[in-house]
């Protein structure tokens, strides 16, 4: 009843401003949330961007803004102490083509514990940023969005530990645009760019993808000089990371007659994973620790397994022919166990 009341405040609200012609801020706090089993993602703050001339006095303005702040205080979250929604009619720096919608998290610190070492890095700023209409229009992508966003606060300072090295911070923001593109999803700097019908119309439970974009944002293997990590093993390590740690009780691809050690993404993966297996219980660490340092070396199956990568990989077909069911679990086949305790998460 309460939460019905805010948005009705909102929108009342808005409807009062609706012929501004500058930006404008409307505020509201949000009712305290029950709280869960599991400890929840507190959110300071959450703006909610719309940008474009025009945009304000669109048809529709109020469901938009309505979905956005109903799927900021979705499960999984503490609903925001403040609200923002603001007008611009200025475009998104980064999306000039036409109107946008983004939401924007301020969550509250949380931890990582127990841990050793540095403390993990946390999330300050997660931008969800709706490019076009033909996107923020879709059913659905505002609670699509919002669970990736919970996604990447929980899972960003788990994967931090996990790739962690000497003198090496992460950023503290990620953006995840969600826009009309070829492919499925990209990563470069603090930004992961996500296909909307991807998401939507042909793999609703794809967060793992998510997953996979954001540990290339942890890992930053970028930069000059040295020898860099080829980019055939540079998916694998991620790969590896999303089945061992985010998802190891998911299927993996089967190697093809066709594929290679280097075929990359699950196929090197799961290679990495048996090497771990049986030769090397820290073999990602050392590959991770040289993409960092960029001094990535030739001979790096040899140096520490003692074999060159055929004879491993002749070796790592030959385990796999014996599971009879044609099924790759991490859990099972390698002896993936999940987290558990060992990196869970605790509120402050």
């Amino acid at each position: 009843m309460k939460r019905s009341l805010c948005i009705l405040f909102v929108s009342f609200l808005l409807g009062c401003l609706y012929v501004a012609d500058t930006p404008f801020t409307v505020h509201l706090t949000a009712q305290e949330a029950v709280q869960k089993e599991r400890a929840p993602i507190q959110l300071e703050t959450v703006t909610v961007f719309l940008r474009g001339a025009g945009l304000s006095k669109q048809e529709g303005i109020y469901e938009w803004v309505d979905r956005a702040v109903r799927s900021a205080s979705a499960e999984g979250f503490v609903p925001p102490k403040d609200i923002s929604v603001v007008f611009q009619e200025n475009a998104d720096p980064d999306f000039r083509d036409g109107a946008s919608i983004s939401i924007v998290f301020n969550p509250k610190i949380i931890s990582l514990s127990p841990h050793e070492g540095r403390a993990p890095t946390q999330l300050e700023k997660v931008t969800i940023a709706l490019d076009g209409e033909e996107v923020f229009k879709q059913e659905g992508i505002y609670e699509w969005s919002c669970k990736a966003a919970q996604l990447v606060i929980e899972w960003f300072p788990i994967f931090d530990k996990i790739f962690e090295t000497e003198e090496f911070i992460p950023g503290n923001e990620i953006t995840l645009r969600f826009r009309r593109m070829d492919g499925v999803a990209n990563a470069s700097g603090t930004t992961i760019r996500i296909s909307d019908n991807w998401v939507l119309r042909q793999s609703r439970q794809d967060f793992g993808m998510v997953a996979h974009e954001m540990i290339h944002i942890v890992q930053r293997y970028g930069g000059r000089g040295g020898t860099s990590i080829p980019g055939w093993a540079m998916e694998g390590v991620t790969d590896f990371a999303r089945h061992a740690y985010y998802e190891p009780d998911v299927v993996m691809r089967r190697n093809g007659p066709n594929d290679t050690y280097r075929s990359s993404y699950q196929v090197t993966g799961g290679f990495f994973m048996w090497i771990e297996h049986v030769y090397d219980k820290e073999f990602v660490k050392k590959l991770n620790q040289h993409a960092r340092n960029r001094t990535w070396p030739d001979d790096v199956f040899e140096k520490y397994t003692g074999k060159d990568a055929e004879t491993l990989w002749k070796e790592h077909n030959e385990f796999l022919q014996t599971i009879p069911d044609n099924r790759i679990l991490p859990s099972r086949d390698f002896g993936r166990e999940k987290l558990g305790n060992t990196y869970s998460i605790t509120q402050r």
